[in-house]
């Protein structure tokens, strides 16, 4: 599971050099080399727990898309965004028993989830059934005897004890949401979106239901520095794993952090000692 990609922004994840639309090139600057490189260890990652043998979500917010009129793009054009997208997730999503995405929100995904509805037909992911579109506003999957709900939105804090509130209210609404419709509760709940994780294992009746919010693949923006909190902030970078075998799961979730603001020291030059000493104030000359 991957969430909140980003692509087509200068602090989110890219590959080391782009083909822009014209023939333009874009190449990462040093703290995109790191999530890159974070990049190539969850993939190998996924290699070793899964040997190939795995399902791939995207939850939502894969695309920058074109939003608030941001100065922060490598690039506003989507066949630009997408074409980053199929570099980076496009060797996941070949190798994948099956392909599901999320809509994220209007602001990245386009209004009615248009750029995000053109990235999931372009990468392969499943079709709906029902709708017939190839991204979801919501999804129900049931692997093995497993049932995974996923949607993109969940609520955000800015205060750090308050941060498991939103995971906790949300588990609450979907419990009783299915309580009062006879509904199967699920036994995942993955949300995203706040790119900061968090995993809250809840035991009930006949099992557990683990909720967790994914982390992302973009550091702080000029959004994040405006926000409370903002400047204090860790960036956690990331993806999680889910093995399933028959009605049991295991949850893994791989995160990194990077300072994003380390602390400068600076080197204050001594200033230089002098016999001079300043005048008296009554032998000070007038200035007119």
């Amino acid at each position: 599971i991957v969430s909140d990609g980003h692509q087509g922004d200068r602090a989110a994840i890219c590959p080391p050099e782009s083909v822009l639309d014209l023939g333009g090139r874009y190449k990462i600057g040093w703290l995109q080399e790191i999530i890159w490189q974070w990049w190539g260890e969850f993939r190998r990652e996924i290699d070793k727990r899964t040997r190939g043998n795995y399902i791939l979500l995207v939850n939502g917010d894969w695309l920058e898309g074109d939003h608030h009129r941001t100065k922060n793009a490598f690039s506003l054009n989507l066949n630009d965004q997408l074409a980053a997208a199929m570099v980076t997730l496009g060797p996941l999503a070949r190798r994948a028993k099956a392909v599901y995405i999320t809509r994220g929100t209007g602001a990245h995904a386009g209004q009615s989830a248009e750029w995000e509805e053109a990235f999931a037909r372009e990468i392969g992911a499943v079709r709906d059934k029902n709708s017939g579109v190839y991204s979801r506003p919501a999804l129900n999957l049931l692997i093995e005897d497993v049932l995974v709900n996923a949607s993109h939105y969940i609520g955000i804090s800015g205060s750090t004890q308050y941060e498991s509130s939103a995971l906790m209210q949300e588990a609450t609404r979907v419990f009783t949401e299915c309580a009062r419709w006879g509904r199967r509760v699920p036994d995942l709940i993955v949300r995203s979106h706040r790119h900061r994780h968090l995993a809250i294992p809840i035991k009930r009746d006949g099992g557990t239901t683990t909720i967790f919010t994914t982390a992302a693949w973009q550091l702080k923006t000029p959004y994040v520095y405006g926000i409370a909190g903002g400047g204090v902030s860790t960036p956690q970078i990331g993806g999680s794993i889910i093995a399933i075998d028959g009605n049991t799961y295991q949850d893994y979730h791989f995160i990194r952090s990077i300072d994003q603001d380390p602390i400068e020291e600076i080197e204050i030059a001594q200033v230089p000692k002098t016999d001079r000493k300043p005048m008296a104030r009554g032998n000070r000359p007038h200035r007119r």
